[in-house]
């Protein structure tokens, strides 16, 4: 299940994302899962500079889910999806 966010608010979920995969890249103990985690976010921020609105950012996610899908790891993003969601709506209702 996702949360309705307006572009920044996806954006942010993005850019979550991409920090939590940075850490797991840093902290895997086997190279095969860096190197697929990091297959997946490779173009991420040179594709964000293109979004502006809440479909664009969509599909930068969709676009995260198939590449995913394609190396084995489509549960190990959707949880991190999941969970840079739950994080940006408390800093959001945190204020």
């Amino acid at each position: 299940m996702t949360v309705e966010f307006d572009a920044r608010g996806r954006r942010d979920v993005i850019h979550h994302m991409l920090s939590l995969a940075l850490i797991e890249i840093r902290a895997a103990e086997s190279m095969d899962v860096a190197s697929r985690i990091a297959s997946i976010f490779h173009a991420v921020p040179v594709a964000l500079i293109n979004c502006s609105s809440v479909e664009d950012y969509d599909g930068q996610l969709d676009g995260l889910i198939q590449r995913s899908r394609r190396v084995g790891l489509e549960a190990y993003i959707r949880e991190l999806q999941s969970t840079a969601e739950r994080s940006v709506a408390k800093a959001r209702a945190d204020g």
